[in-house]
């Protein structure tokens, strides 16, 4: 008769096993996370591009009706003086006037309002680390489930319930689409030196940096080209 291998399977076997399961799993989870990156980042831009057109469409449509822009600018009406527009995110609170003139007369302003605030801790009774809200704070550092270290400084961790981002035009509010961490960046409105008006608010993410627009509007100065109306 022939004898039954009851061996089963060598340390060896063993290890290699795991290791080949192992290295799937990570493979698995690479893609996978890798996916949902994707489609975050997707579903960001998507919510970004829908805002943008809702605030851009507005202003097109006075600028139709009022026969065109002779004249924008920007004016800070509050919060700490902005030197570099460029790092406009790293300033908690702000707000900016775009006041733009038309052919007609006609005279109108966009506001543009940055109100950050984030998250400062308490201890509770057994040591554990309590969030407490509408504190206004700086943070650089950020545990693993994405809140903020309470000693560290530098950039906000957004508290969305106590914070405000928002454009404002024609008595309309149009709040920042829910996206952690996305806050107002650069706002300019000025005349250029080629005959045309820029009207523009950018934006910047923690993870995204500063390629998205929440507004950007280039159009010609009706009163050096007035046949464009």
């Amino acid at each position: 008769m022939k004898k039954i291998n009851n061996k089963g399977l060598t340390v060896i076997e063993l290890i290699l096993c795991f290791a080949l399961v192992s290295a799937i799993t990570v493979g698995m989870f690479k893609a996978v996370n890798s996916y949902k990156s994707k489609q975050d980042e997707e579903s960001f831009k998507n919510d970004i591009t829908t805002y943008k057109t809702t605030v851009t469409e507005l202003i097109y449509d006075d600028i139709i009706k009022h026969q065109g822009i002779t004249d924008a600018q920007t004016i800070q009406t509050s919060g700490t003086e902005i030197i570099d527009p460029d790092n406009a995110h790293n300033v908690t609170e702000f707000e900016y006037e775009l006041k733009l003139v038309f052919r007609d007369g006609t005279q109108k302003s966009a506001f543009v309002k940055s109100y950050a605030r984030c998250f400062t801790y308490e201890r509770d009774a057994n040591g554990k680390r309590q969030p407490k809200p509408n504190q206004k704070c700086e943070c650089s550092e950020y545990e693993a489930d994405g809140s903020c270290k309470p000693e560290a400084s530098n950039e906000l961790n957004i508290d969305t319930e106590h914070s405000e981002f928002y454009i404002k035009y024609n008595d309309e509010i149009f709040e920042l689409p829910a996206v952690s961490g996305l806050k107002f960046n650069s706002v300019v409105a000025e005349q250029k030196d080629n005959g045309f008006v820029l009207v523009h608010i950018g934006l910047w993410h923690n993870d995204y940096g500063t390629k998205y627009d929440a507004l950007n509007i280039i159009i010609p100065n009706v009163a050096k080209y007035p046949k464009m109306f």
